[in-house]
């Protein structure tokens, strides 16, 4: 089927974030991790390609597997061009890239799960093997990154180009105890910053990215598979399925962010809050505690939300004041917009509006911005 080239650009930009990891690994278990910048540009190419061909052409019946084929040409055509400066090279001519068919496109899950591990090798610092997960498993743009670790894109470029040196001196690791026991936490991390990004989306105008949330629960099982004893992994993935539950309410008709207590509870997902309240139970089965099984500073702010419904006095006032020195809510506008409601509701209008400014200046979307925009006009 042809489409036409709005849609076909959504089609591309849906398939980069669906099929980037995947054809990413595959890559590189296939030509190694020391051709990186390679196969790096060589799969920037074939999205070219498909920005050219698909519009006219339509779509793949599988688009990932047309991605690494695509790809994986380009990347031998590249080597044949630059055989002068690799010794390698001659041993990779030789190899004849077949055609990834469906089956085999959707069931090699190794390379992935490699390449989620060569991101957290001892020589990367932390933060830069979280910053590796969200460029090579996770597709996000520098711009993206930067968001989210609150840094400049020329910094983040720098840090990405100094790790690239490393990775590419190293093959993808094998999965074994040692090493999956070592950078798992790092892996762990970097999934939930992304699962958040499409929650609640921080460089875009869309407020949820659903394919994103997606994204980050797929890697996630996968991670499961061969974690399957780490409860912090059953932990996390039960958060991710409870959230991504109500994401269809919480969005209106118009695009505007919906309240937790003005949400349609018919539209929740009652599937996926069945597994995730599954994963929850398997999680408590042991000793093993972690940041996914304790209320994190949203979590805790929801629940103050939630009593809110039923009383609001000086004590709840008090405890979301309290939550002003969290550094995670520090600039969170919910925070100050639940502020404003608070003391809405105690007839303090000054303060009200005060809170509601100040959620205003930290808001990043046009729909977040509509709902305090409309709660501020309410005053007068």
């Amino acid at each position: 089927m042809n489409l036409k080239d709005k849609k076909a650009r959504v089609a591309i930009d849906l398939s980069f974030r669906r099929h980037h990891a995947r054809v990413t690994a595959q890559l590189l278990a296939r030509f190694g991790a020391d051709h990186l910048d390679i196969i790096e540009e060589a799969l920037l190419a074939a999205f070219a390609r498909a920005m050219e061909t698909w519009p006219y052409q339509g779509v793949p019946d599988n688009p990932g597997a047309w991605l690494t084929t695509t790809a994986g040409h380009k990347v031998i055509d590249t080597l044949r061009k630059s055989r002068h400066w690799s010794n390698k090279v001659s041993d990779l001519l030789t190899i004849e890239l077949d055609t990834f068919d469906e089956m085999q496109y959707h069931a090699d899950m190794q390379p992935e799960l490699r390449l989620m591990f060569l991101c957290c090798i001892a020589e990367i610092d932390p933060k830069d093997q979280m910053i590796l997960i969200l460029k090579f498993l996770c597709g996000f743009d520098n711009e993206k990154i930067a968001f989210v670790f609150m840094s400049s894109v020329l910094g983040i470029d720098k840090r990405i180009s100094r790790c690239r040196k490393r990775m590419k001196t190293k093959e993808l690791p094998e999965l074994k105890p040692a090493v999956i026991a070592s950078s798992s936490p790092v892996v762990k991390r970097a999934l939930y910053l992304l699962f958040n990004e499409g929650y609640h989306s921080g460089v875009s105008e869309d407020v949820v990215k659903t394919d994103v949330c997606d994204e980050a629960i797929r890697l996630t099982a996968l991670l499961l598979k061969v974690l399957k004893n780490d409860l912090t992994v059953h932990a996390l993935l039960a958060l991710m399925y409870l959230h991504r539950s109500r994401l269809q309410s919480k969005i209106d008709e118009l695009g505007h962010l919906v309240l937790l207590q003005d949400q349609d509870r018919s539209l929740w997902d009652r599937s996926l809050i069945n597994k995730g309240l599954e994963l929850w139970r398997n999680s408590l089965k042991g000793w093993q505690v972690s940041q996914y099984h304790n209320p994190s500073s949203t979590v805790v702010l929801n629940r103050l939300i939630a009593k809110s419904q039923i009383k609001v006095d000086k004590q709840l006032l008090g405890d979301a004041l309290q939550l002003k020195d969290d550094v995670n809510l520090k600039n969170y506008p919910y925070l100050y917009s639940f502020l404003g409601d608070l003391y809405f509701q105690m007839d303090d209008k000054q303060s009200t509006k005060n809170n509601y400014q100040k959620a205003l200046q930290l808001c990043r979307h046009a729909s977040d911005r509509q709902v305090v925009e409309n709660k501020i006009a309410a005053l007068d």
